[in-house]
């Protein structure tokens, strides 16, 4: 859900090679990341502060940008 107060769940297609998922503040600080080849991540939010934060998802030759919002 979007917002979110426990976790998030980014998710695409199956693959068989690694994606990476960074995930920034507001001031452009890395406060999570996860290479995976699973097709979904589980992050953990329940003790981030309340506030927009951005992601970038990069898999093959291809990123995919958004953002979402946690609140407490």
């Amino acid at each position: 859900p979007n917002p979110a107060s426990q976790q998030v769940v980014v998710a695409w297609g199956k693959t068989s090679s690694p994606a990476i998922l960074q995930i920034h503040d507001a001031l452009g600080r890395l406060v999570f990341a996860a290479s995976t080849t699973a097709s979904f991540v589980e992050v953990p939010v329940h003790n981030w502060a309340s506030a927009v934060y951005f992601f970038s998802l990069k898999h093959r030759q291809t990123t995919t940008n958004g953002k979402f919002l946690v609140r407490h």
